[in-house]
């Protein structure tokens, strides 16, 4: 288990405003509210990464469509993803004169830090940048995270050794070809191309396990490889806060998910995890492509033709990455059931998932269930 603070906030204050029939429209607005806060980063923040407007109008699309999972479309319980996204766009900021910008980031990294462990994979970009930069501002937001990092931490270790032993487990092949599935070629191929990656991998590890260690250690390698080459075209610091976020976010994110590693070999497989990596690959793309020049080298610039196909295929997908069932149950139709027995415990969604169902105990009298991952 990990501390999750926003979801809890937003249930109680949802549960207590209006009438229970009516409490998940108020959590959806909330998550709303959330998802909608890296927008206003992008647009009135003061990053140099993405200073142009039309740098700001290329990370608005990037961050409406890139590859997404529908497990975290409008709902609180996976906000720490979206959290995790305001954790970075407040790292690649600059130093801000303004003291409301610093209350408000300030805040907002509380929230992040303390809503999931997520937001917290980034603590050591956020000591390396007090350290580079030796100001107030950024000694503030690291030591937020610190103090975030180890209470998560602390919650983590002592909610179980053995969940944590069984968990964090680094297959290094597994995750290179994972890396390279769930962001380059989803991104870039799209989602039906992807999974037919996907079942290829799983079959050549399977019958020639020699050959796919082989696969992963290349693709790790070309990874690299094309690392570097950004490297040398984007300026050093933005760097390494744009490849270290996408490299912490993902390794440890994999680490510590899904018990067996193979099932992260699957393209839509904790596809949540890889939302914000996604987001930075695009980004790196997006600083790639030059400013100002609209000649003919400008639309044959190898980002951009990426960047655009990749947009291209967000937004015909867009909607094919929302998990909803018009059978599933209704939650008024639950709560009447509920009052009308107080012993029921209403069905949730997603509907199906598990094999008796998601539901949630709302007798005070019994012990509450614990539904969220």
């Amino acid at each position: 288990g990990y501390f999750s603070l926003f979801p809890n906030l937003a249930t109680l204050f949802a549960s207590r405003s209006v009438p229970l029939e009516y409490a998940p429209c108020v959590t959806t607005y909330l998550a709303f509210f959330i998802q909608i806060i890296p927008f206003a980063i992008i647009c009135w923040g003061n990053s140099p990464f993405w200073s142009s407007r039309l740098h700001k109008t290329g990370l608005t699309c990037i961050v409406l469509f890139a590859p997404c999972s529908g497990e975290i479309w409008l709902n609180t319980i996976n906000s720490q993803f979206y959290f995790s996204l305001i954790a970075f766009f407040i790292l690649m900021e600059a130093v801000s004169a303004s003291r409301m910008r610093l209350y408000a980031y300030s805040l907002l990294l509380c929230l992040c830090g303390l809503t999931g462990p997520v937001s917290c994979f980034l603590t050591p970009l956020f000591l390396f940048k007090a350290f580079k930069n030796n100001n107030k501002e950024s000694w503030i937001h690291a030591g937020i995270f610190f103090i975030c990092s180890v209470v998560q931490g602390s919650i983590i270790l002592t909610s179980g050794a053995f969940w944590l032993e069984k968990r964090f487990f680094f297959d290094l092949p597994v995750i290179s070809a994972a890396f390279w599935n769930k962001t380059v070629f989803l991104a870039l191929l799209g989602p039906d191309a992807a999974p037919l990656f996907s079942k290829w991998l799983v079959e050549i590890r399977m019958s020639h396990f020699i050959f796919f260690q082989m696969i992963g250690v290349a693709l790790l390698i070309i990874g690299g490889w094309l690392g570097y080459l950004i490297f040398l075209k984007i300026k050093k610091e933005p760097f390494i806060y744009l490849f270290g976020s996408f490299i912490l976010l993902m390794s440890l994110s994999f680490m510590f998910s899904q018990e067996n590693k193979i099932c992260l070999l699957e393209a839509f497989r904790g596809q949540r995890y890889c939302y914000v990596p996604n987001v930075i690959l695009l980004s790196m793309l997006l600083g790639l492509v030059p400013v100002g020049t609209f000649s003919k080298r400008f639309f044959i610039n190898v980002p951009l033709v990426l960047l655009a196909f990749a947009m291209i295929l967000g937004i015909m997908n867009y909607r094919g990455s929302l998990i909803v069932n018009a059978n599933w149950p209704l939650w008024t139709d639950e709560i009447r059931k509920w009052r009308m027995d107080s012993s029921y415990c209403p069905e949730i969604w997603p509907y199906g998932w598990k094999p008796d169902g998601w539901r949630v105990c709302l007798d005070a009298s019994c012990e509450i269930k614990r539904l969220s991952r």
